[in-house]
């Protein structure tokens, strides 16, 4: 670079990051006025105003809420309902567990055919289903037979055509008009819509014992990815949650794709574990490394690539533990920093329902007797309080019935004038019609810039046939794609489900072009 230009080029990188800095000022003093109008019930007329600002700023869908099991489904059976039911009754939607290969295939295959025992899944996707609650699948690790190293389960395995294999009966078994529905048409549909490749694959000498290897990760995800959508084009299929801080997630990925340019238009979701990396044990550490994680990802023109965050949390126990009340602060910290942020995080499990005590890392958010802790007050808390719409006292649905009746798909394209979005009808034998609106979510900073614009998009009306889907074209005016280009807008998609009486909320995102 020659001297000459370097002063401009120096100039404008120090605008840029100026402007940062005032937009994130501005977001921090939004939130933290958010919070005290929420906490003082201000009732005059500016209060009301930037108390209905706030809701709206900090809603997030029911969707967004998940978590880890660790230990219940180890349990007997008898002890599920109970913590099942405190999930449900919670707001939680979906719980992520194993779906152990070795337990399913334990012994390999003869003459090239699979045999799989279903059993004990059945019984765990039978006793999500009842309470209102999907599953979300982590196929991971290798068989004892499979691996390429011999009865070490966190080897990779040694044949990518097995594990995709196994991804594609779990599919078939679970997924979308899967067998087990057919089977059990007694349950609530709720199929499995997304599914976890591996866990912590960047962390090597623990889940990926053959050494640092994105390249071989990334055949693996795309043989699974593969496998999978053969049996339902629309499933999700996510990137292992990444650990071990925003650097090794960063130079990972970049090394995926390094080793296969093709994953490009491929990964439909990345996992991240941002556990706090300070000293402090801080959510404003997690929240560092998901906004690295986001920038990387823009910067590579990643930018419609969802985040999910598929671990996250705080010990009481061992090295760097801290007291019930202060985990229960930061994450409570932590998610209303997400709702408030644009960074493109869809799902959020934190780790961990319920951990054992014998273990000297204690995570869990309830104790084994189904009493909450601190963390797990908070964060059902937070459920509630984000889920909720103005006037609904419930938080969430608003008609009582906690299975939404239509699925939301979409990817918002900033330099088209059309995005496609894609509604699923989840009643098999039930129409579903209603009416699919959107509107313009403003950062604080570009709020009277927008205001001079029609922040509305035309609504539109639809009407699905039981167990069908449809594709809806939202034009998006060009003078609003261009401020929400520059400005990283959020599109709230509003759905209203007349045969229900049941309004189920989606957040997407207009992704600027930097």
């Amino acid at each position: 670079m020659s001297s000459a230009i370097r002063p401009r080029t120096l100039t404008a990188l120090q605008r840029l990051r100026a402007t940062r800095r005032i937009a994130g000022m501005a977001q921090f003093v939004r939130l933290r006025l958010c919070r005290l109008v929420r906490a003082l019930g201000v009732i005059l007329v500016l209060g009301v105003a930037w108390g209905a600002g706030c809701a709206s700023a900090a809603h997030l869908p029911a969707s967004f809420f998940g978590v880890n099991d660790e230990v219940l489904f180890s349990t007997p059976q008898s002890q599920w309902p109970a913590q099942l039911t405190e999930m449900q009754n919670g707001g939680v939607r979906f719980v992520r567990t194993d779906a152990d290969w070795g337990m399913a295939e334990s012994t390999p295959p003869v003459g090239g055919v699979h045999t799989y025992d279903w059993s004990q899944f059945d019984a765990l996707v039978a006793a999500l289903a009842s309470h209102q609650l999907t599953w979300f699948p982590i196929i991971d690790y290798s068989a004892w037979w499979a691996s390429a190293i011999y009865h070490d389960p966190y080897a990779p395995p040694r044949n990518d055509s097995d594990y995709a294999h196994y991804a594609n009966a779990l599919a078939q078994r679970y997924g979308a008009n899967g067998v087990f529905w057919q089977e059990h048409p007694e349950l609530p549909y709720l199929p499995v819509e997304q599914w976890e490749i591996w866990n912590e694959e960047n962390y090597t000498g623990v889940y990926w014992q053959t050494g640092y290897d994105p390249g071989r990760y990334i055949d693996l995800y795309l043989a699974a990815r593969g496998a999978i959508r053969s049996v339902d084009p629309s499933a999700k299929v996510v990137v292992g949650g990444l650990g071990d801080g925003p650097g090794s997630y960063t130079s990972y990925i970049a090394r995926m794709y390094q080793h296969r340019p093709d994953a490009k238009g491929q990964i439909d979701a990345i996992g991240l574990h941002p556990y706090p990396q300070d000293e402090g044990q801080t959510a404003a550490s997690s929240m560092q490394a998901i906004a690295t994680l986001r920038t990387y990802l823009n910067s590579v023109g990643d930018e419609n690539v969802p985040i999910e965050i598929t671990e996250v949390g705080w010990t009481t126990e061992s090295n760097g533990g801290v007291a019930d009340s202060y985990r229960a602060q930061q994450l409570t910290q932590l998610i209303d920093d997400l709702a408030a942020s644009n960074e493109g995080v869809t799902e959020f499990m934190p780790y961990a329902w319920a951990t054992d005590h014998a273990v000297p890392d204690y995570f869990g958010m309830f104790n084994s007797d189904g009493t909450p802790t601190l963390e797990g007050t908070a964060y059902l808390e937070a459920i509630k309080a984000l889920t909720a719409k103005p006037g609904d006292g419930n938080g969430g649905t608003g008609g009582g019935s906690r299975t939404p009746a239509i699925i939301l798909s979409a990817r918002w394209l900033a330099r088209s004038e059309t995005d496609r979005v894609t509604l699923k009808c989840q009643r098999v034998h039930q129409k579903c019609s209603g009416v699919l609106s959107a509107s313009i979510l403003p950062q604080l900073h570009s709020y009277f810039a927008l205001l001079r614009r029609k922040r509305s998009l035309k609504a539109q009306h639809y009407s699905l046939r039981g167990g069908t889907q449809r594709t809806v074209n939202l034009k998006l005016p060009p003078a609003l794609r261009r401020l929400a280009r520059r400005n990283r807008f959020k599109v709230h998609v509003q759905i209203e489900d007349l045969t229900a009486s049941l309004s189920v909320p989606s957040i997407l995102h207009v992704v600027a072009v930097v």
